[in-house]
């Protein structure tokens, strides 16, 4: 599956890469500031959270649907411009993740987003 074809998604323009996501430069997303709005700006943090999710876990988790169960999200300076998102989380707890997925049928885990290289930086966590 691929997250940029999600109807929000699409709509929204994400565009997906190897190991990001990435939401262009468009008016439409601007706020009152003229900074890109904060909704914008966690809808792809949340859209790179589920590339993460199936990037790392691919057909083991295929059968599963991952839903946010709380976030926490940090803006540390206004966004301009086009915006990219990478999300990871570490290894030990995607490992034990699995494990109780595949044991369980549900397990849950904290994703981290940050956007880096385009002059601000914001990390947002995710629970699934």
């Amino acid at each position: 599956m691929d997250v940029s074809a999600i109807p929000f998604n699409r709509y929204l323009g994400l565009q997906a890469s190897r190991a990001a996501l990435t939401l262009p430069a468009d008016p439409n997303y601007l706020n009152h500031l003229g900074t890109v709005h904060a909704s914008a700006q966690f809808a792809l943090a949340e859209a790179a959270s589920g590339k993460w999710l199936l990037d790392r876990f691919g057909e083991a988790a295929a059968d599963y649907l991952a839903v946010v169960r709380h976030a926490d999200v940090k803006f540390r300076r206004p966004a301009a411009g086009e915006l990219l998102a990478k999300a990871d989380a570490p290894t030990e707890e995607a490992e034990s993740f699995l494990e109780t997925l595949t044991r369980r049928g549900r397990a849950a885990i904290e994703v981290r987003v940050h956007c880096p290289r385009r002059g601000w930086e914001r990390h947002t966590r995710i629970h699934f």
